[in-house]
């Protein structure tokens, strides 16, 4: 199990280097907007980043499908361990994200209204989870070929397409995500335990529907 979460952390060495010039571009272009801005943005680009590193590794499994399958492991200790790996891929993000943005807000670089926060860091872990939930159990049926662009799908749907409707609709109708601001600006003991097991119960039911798919899929 150790070992299959490693193989797929090693796995982004390379794209590591560009998710640091990645991450020290958008915060350059984004630096100067308003705070309104800065909330998503805070958000948006671990999410992005942590995107990258799972459609990396779906790439890397679907060329290693057969050589891993042959190995003494089950595979739900397989799928097991992708599920885990996004939990990684988060601290991940969220250092890259925080690191860079405070390091270039500190050298005066560019000039944020505020840095990083954990609440930052919580909303990003919920949409993560909640859109790898989605993804993993397609992906585990159809493959990265056949699924590659549902998972960029699901990342317009649940930010660029709601700010886009805004901008062009206006101020007469807030189409922003209501559970990213009242997440954001509301949260207390009773909304993060309610957030906690509904996210619980996502990732579990993700979770067995891939192990199923899995588990009887023809890798011959």
């Amino acid at each position: 199990m150790v070992n299959l979460i490693l193989k797929d952390i090693l796995v982004q060495k390379k794209p590591f280097v560009f998710f640091i010039v990645f991450a020290v571009i958008m915060n350059s272009l984004y630096s100067h907007m308003d705070a309104s801005y800065v909330n998503v943005i805070f958000i948006m680009l671990p999410v992005m980043i942590i995107i990258g590193c799972v459609t990396n590794m779906s790439i890397k499994d679907e060329k290693a499908e057969n050589m891993i399958n042959s190995l003494p492991v089950k595979r739900i200790d397989i799928i097991l361990a992708k599920y885990l790996s996004v939990f990684i891929f988060i601290f991940i993000a969220s250092i890259i994200i925080f690191v860079s943005s405070s390091a270039m807000n500190f050298m005066g670089i560019i000039h944020l209204e505020r840095l990083m926060n954990f609440k930052d860091v919580e909303i990003c872990a919920i949409i993560t989870i909640f859109i790898s939930s989605l993804y993993f159990p397609i992906n585990f049926k159809l493959g990265y070929t056949n699924s590659r662009y549902i998972l960029m799908s699901l990342y317009m749907c649940i930010f660029f397409i709601p700010l886009a409707i805004e901008k062009l609709i206006g101020d007469k109708v807030k189409v922003t995500p209501e559970f990213i601001v009242y997440i954001n600006n509301a949260p207390n003991w009773q909304i993060v335990s309610f957030v906690i097991c509904i996210l619980a119960i996502v990732m579990i039911v993700s979770f067995f529907i891939s192990y199923f798919l899995y588990k009887n899929k023809d890798l011959a």
